[in-house]
């Protein structure tokens, strides 16, 4: 997340705890994955710099993944 988007300190916690669950879970598909991302990548309310943050995010969780 990027360190100048105030809310970020929050949920960086989150997102590292999501994160260990998923990978204690077995992970998240590649499958399961792709509509979240096309639903982002729509998302007229995103700036640039969001959508790259989320699509980092979602290749985080998919380099996680067993």
């Amino acid at each position: 997340l990027d360190p100048a988007f105030p809310a970020g300190a929050d949920v960086r916690p989150l997102l590292s705890a999501l994160l260990a669950e998923l990978a204690d879970d077995g992970g998240v598909s590649a499958a399961d994955l792709a509509p979240a991302r096309t639903r982002q990548q729509q998302n007229p309310h995103l700036t640039e710099a969001e959508r790259g943050r989320l699509d980092e995010a979602v290749d985080l969780v998919l380099d996680s993944s067993p």
